[in-house]
């Protein structure tokens, strides 16, 4: 049998015609009848959406609408309409309703297959999150906050084939941070997305600030104690080590600045790096100031007035430490001054180490040095210590209060210590020797208690103190020289181990050798003495230690006739002798290792009068000044510095008063005094700078009070 079907579809109604044609039979059942099943698509918008019916007889469809299976189903057959394959693009998910039932007698039109768009969730992973705040959005919308490391999801699916975009909405503080999104944007798929990387990093951030008030080199700054950070001048700085977000940051002074020395403080120096760069660390530098000081030494006298810079007027009333009430910033020149020296008694201070540029430290080394003025009193020994004021500018003498300040037997010399405090006399009738203090302000002598000492040696003349200030020398007519060590504090005088020392043995038989004066050289190596009746001059090497005495070798060196006062210029290179009795004087070498002496070519040289007793040397050694006893005059000599030969002063001798026997010169050089033994008196001179030649100062001679009791002798100077 064949049949042929004919088919239409039209509002759902399908007709079927078929028409048998039975060639060979002889008659049968017929077949039931077949009828389509139909279906309805909504919400399709993927594509690939494959339905079956029966577990076959496909059905593709492309778009909503209704649509039929290719093949019809018996009446009373069953259908089972499913989803074979599920749309993609975008991917979604289709469910049938009235999906099976069994075919009646008519088609199926009820079968409603409702397509969904599926949706997925957008997440990932956070990453190096140290802060807090941190929000995410996903497609603008949608926020996150995320607290931790770790996974996240957006709250809100998107649909399969719609795009997502996560952003960061707000970034993480405390510290501050940075977060970025790797895969960050797409097309949601058939899947989760769960690819999505939010890295976060801390951030850095400068520090830095200003330096104000620089005047320095050398400011070195740091920052958490490193990062050194060299500052030359003035204006911003910044470190070059940035510090991350929540870490600590602290600017300290490593090297503070120099030249000028100054000190700089931090402001602002240390906290929390938050979200921003530091820039308010200020540095301010001010120059550091320091006292200006030192110490004075030797003062005595009241009214010393300091000065540092011209002004800052600074009274000093007692030795030690002093300092100026007015700092001097580093790099500042100071220059202290002396506005006013002392008086009462008037001293002359001087100072080292005055000026210069302050540093980085105090000024500490001022020194100041005051002295006595020189000559600033006379004392004549004779039948008593006359004691004088010597006026600095004129010359002139002026007994003091209470002069004679000491009397006694045959006071014929006197010595001052070079200190200036302490006198020392000699008493030729009671062989001794008597010790005194000297009063700085008004030169009244104060006996030392127990000073009055035997010397030992018999009839002492002439006594010298050592230019080292530790010993004391007496020639005693006897023919000896006593020897005395003093204490430098209080004055007084103790014998020398050994003291007396002989003279040289006098030349004629039978006589006493008559040392008649010492004197020692600067250097306080040698001493010297006259010999009355030997005509000769003994000769000693002092001992450094103890003052003992040891004859130079080749002593006692030859002098002229009835030698008497001999004495060492100031350059220890010359020594020259009054002889008496031949009315000249002789001149000598000194060896300076040995201390031999050698007369000088043209030695002996005319004193210019009869009977040269006392003679004295000014202190350049440029002149000689001889006192003849009985011509009654004062001969001058220029003094050859090479050669140590005395050539007479244009004017020479000068008058004097009767007996002129002793004779010393102001230690300023300005003045010469004479002690004229037969009159009492002292004459003063005037001494001319250049040539020598003397003048009578005005109001010569000065009497000695007590005059009656005997003459003058021998004149000592002092501060």
């Amino acid at each position: 049998m064949s049949i042929r079907y004919l088919r239409f579809a039209r509002d759902g109604l399908i007709l079927a015609i078929g028409t048998m044609l039975a060639a060979s039979c002889g008659g049968g059942n017929t077949p039931p009848a077949q009828y389509t099943i139909g279906v309805t698509v909504e919400g399709l918008v993927g594509s690939g959406l494959v339905l079956q019916d029966n577990g076959g007889n496909d059905l593709a469809v492309a778009a909503n609408g209704s649509f039929v299976f290719s093949a019809a189903v018996a009446s009373g057959s069953a259908y089972a309409v499913t989803i074979k394959t599920q749309p993609t693009g975008p991917l979604q998910t289709c469910v049938v309703a009235n999906a099976a039932g069994t075919v009646g007698s008519a088609n199926v039109v009820n079968v409603a297959v409702t397509c969904t768009t599926n949706t997925y969730s957008v997440g990932g992973s956070v990453g190096g999150l140290g802060g807090s705040g941190l929000v995410l959005q996903d497609n603008g919308g949608n926020d996150l906050a995320v607290a931790a490391n770790g996974s996240f999801v957006f709250s809100a699916a998107v649909a399969s084939g719609s795009a997502y975009a996560v952003t960061i909405k707000t970034q993480p503080t405390g510290p501050s941070q940075t977060c970025v999104v790797a895969n960050a944007a797409g097309m949601v798929g058939g899947a989760n997305v769960a690819n999505v990387t939010v890295t976060c990093t801390t951030n850095t951030y400068t520090v830095g600030g200003s330096v104000g008030g620089l005047g320095g080199s050398g400011l070195v700054l740091q920052d958490n104690g490193g990062n050194d950070l060299a500052v030359a001048a003035n204006g911003r700085f910044m470190f070059s080590a940035v510090v991350a977000s929540g870490s600590a940051y602290a600017v300290t002074i490593k090297i503070q600045p120099t030249g000028p020395s100054q000190s700089c403080v931090v402001a602002n120096a240390a906290g929390m790096v938050g979200g921003a760069n530091v820039a308010n660390v200020t540095v301010t530098c001010t120059t550091n100031t320091y006292t200006v000081g030192g110490s004075v030494g030797g003062l005595v006298g009241s009214g010393l007035v300091l000065q540092d810079n011209g002004g800052d007027d600074l009274a000093v009333a007692a030795n030690g430490n002093f300092i100026f009430s007015t700092a001097v910033a580093s790099g500042s020149a100071y220059a202290v001054t002396i506005k006013t020296q002392p008086t009462t008694p008037s001293q002359t201070c001087v100072a080292a180490n005055v000026g210069g540029t302050v540093a980085a430290a105090n000024i500490a080394n001022v020194a100041l040095t005051c002295t006595l003025e020189p000559g600033r009193f006379a004392y004549v020994a004779g039948s008593a210590i006359y004691c004088y004021a010597v006026n600095a500018v004129t010359g002139a003498l002026a007994a003091l209060a209470g002069s004679p300040c000491d009397s006694g037997q045959g006071m014929s010399g006197v010595a001052v210590d070079p200190s200036g405090r302490f006198a020392y006399a000699t008493l030729n009738a009671s062989n001794e020797v008597r010790a005194y203090v000297i009063n700085s302000a008004t030169g009244a002598l104060t006996a030392i208690v127990g000073s009055q000492l035997n010397g030992g040696g018999g009839n002492p003349v002439d006594i010298a103190v050592d230019p080292l200030g530790q010993f004391v020398y007496m020639a005693n007519y006897a023919g000896s020289i006593s020897a005395f060590s003093f204490d430098s504090t209080t004055g007084v005088l103790t014998a020398v181990s050994g003291s007396p020392f002989a003279t040289a043995p006098a030349a004629i038989s039978g006589q006493v050798p008559g040392a008649n004066s010492v004197t020692i050289d600067p250097t306080g190596k040698f001493l010297y003495s006259a010999i009355n009746q030997g005509n000769d001059i003994s000769g000693y090497l002092i001992d450094p230690t103890t003052g003992a005495l040891t004859p130079i070798t080749g002593s006692p060196f030859p002098a002229g006739n009835v030698p008497m006062t001999v004495r060492v210029d100031p350059s220890g290179r010359y020594a020259y002798v009054t002889n008496a009795n031949s009315n000249n004087i002789s001149a000598y070498s000194i060896n300076s290792s040995t201390g031999a002496l050698t007369q000088i070519a043209g030695s002996p040289f005319s004193s210019g009068g009869l009977f040269p007793t006392g003679l004295a040397i000014d202190p350049s050694g440029g002149f000689i000044y001889v006192t003849n006893l009985n011509s009654n005059n004062v001969s001058a000599f220029l003094i050859n510095s090479g050669t140590g030969v005395l050539t007479p002063i244009s004017g020479s001798p000068f008058p004097s008063g009767a007996g002129p026997i002793g004779a010393s010169v102001h230690p300023s050089g300005k003045f010469v005094y004479v002690s004229d033994n037969g009159a009492g008196t002292v004459t003063a001179y005037a001494i001319d700078s250049a040539s020598g030649v003397l003048t009578p100062i005005s109001g010569s001679p000065f009497a000695a009070s007590g005059t009656g009791v005997g003459g003058t002798y021998a004149i000592a100077i002092s501060n």
